[in-house]
């Protein structure tokens, strides 16, 4: 899969209040719950084949495949819709064959045991994205942070084999692992979230539970909150600003609605405001 790191210098976190408390610890928390590609995740669990419903479609192809079967100088004599006249002689039949093609079926499945021991990091390519707003920000209660693509956290390194990419959406992949495609699936979503933006970084998580990525001072660029931010979370991020060494660099911007195009902008607010 090739690695795309595209023209935006930044991408956006999504996060509740507890985002903070990682942020004051120099820490960005990684997620180790995949529930979000799922169903896909599990796909060999509901691909087509298992159960025992059979749709008349299948049925219609499984008569289709008998008649195919009968000597050409009986066909030239007997219409398929005439043959389908023994249908209640013929449906026990066609449905045990219609069951055991589906046994021999090839399902691909995602290698889950990788997905278990890894951990990732949703960025966003937009601080007004209204996924990240309404949904990984808690109902826009929580905060969005704006880290530099080229953050030493986000880049591979001895020791660290971070993976950074865009999301692709829609598009054909490989199931099976290689070099340049070690976690399949996790870089894939459906066509109708394009406009989301996405990216994932993508860790080998460890042992515990709390998986971070440790960034330096420079890598967060902006923090913004929202019309719904409560009071004492948007006062702690200013404090933060201005008292901790490695925030004093850092903008502070709000996200308020426009109903008029109904969008979501943001502008910047004054540190002591």
């Amino acid at each position: 899969m090739a690695r795309n790191l595209q023209s935006s210098p930044l991408l956006y976190l999504y996060g509740s209040a507890q985002l903070i408390a990682a942020l004051k610890r120099g820490r960005l928390p990684l997620q180790r719950d995949w529930a979000f590609v799922e169903p896909f995740l599990s796909l060999h669990r509901w691909s087509a084949g298992v159960g025992d419903h059979i749709s008349e479609s299948e049925l219609q192809t499984g008569f289709r495949r008998e008649y195919e079967k009968l000597p050409d100088n009986i066909r030239m004599w007997l219409s398929f819709d005439d043959f389908l006249a023994q249908r209640d002689r013929l449906e026990v039949q066609v449905r045990s064959e219609v069951l055991a093609s589906r046994q021999h079926r090839q399902v691909d499945a995602y290698p889950a045991k990788r997905f278990e021991k890894s951990a990732c990091l949703r960025l966003f390519d937009s601080a007004t994205c209204y996924y990240g707003w309404s949904i990984l920000a808690e109902h826009f209660t929580g905060i969005a942070v704006a880290i530099r693509k080229q953050a030493t956290c986000l880049q591979p390194m001895p020791g660290a084999p971070v993976i950074l990419d865009p999301v692709q959406y829609g598009t054909a992949h490989e199931f099976h692992p290689s070099e340049d495609n070690p976690l399949p699936g996790a870089f894939f979503d459906v066509e109708e979230n394009r406009l989301q933006g996405e990216w994932r970084a993508i860790v080998p998580a460890r042992d515990s539970d709390s998986v971070m990525l440790k960034f330096k001072r420079n890598d967060i660029q902006r923090i913004y909150v929202s019309v719904l931010t409560p009071y004492e979370i948007v006062s702690e991020i200013k404090q933060l600003i201005q008292q901790d060494l490695n925030f004093r660099h850092v903008d502070l911007f709000r996200v308020s609605p426009d109903a008029v195009y109904w969008r979501l902008t943001a502008d910047r607010i004054e540190i002591d405001s």
